[in-house]
């Protein structure tokens, strides 16, 4: 993995198609406003799984087709655990 370059968010106005060039080409960028990052710039369509929440999950094999197995429960049994 190679290591994240840092511009201001001035120098990335003044270099913007330049910038989106390399970006293109797989470089990262933090874009900083004073000392704090406010933004990153990463190649779209890098990262392969989805997100959800805080949580990154991979979508693995079919996930909308109906399960084959069945399933039940018991429904007084839940009631008196409670």
């Amino acid at each position: 993995m190679s290591k994240q370059n840092t511009i201001s968010v001035s120098e990335l106005k003044n270099r913007l198609l330049e910038i989106v060039r390399e970006v293109e080409k797989g470089k990262s960028y933090a874009v900083t406003k004073g000392a704090r990052v406010v933004a990153k710039l990463n190649p779209a369509g890098k990262k392969k799984s989805a997100l959800f929440g805080f949580a990154k999950i991979k979508m693995m094999g079919d996930i909308l087709s109906p399960i084959k197995s069945e399933w039940s429960y018991d429904v007084e049994n839940i009631r008196k655990t409670k």
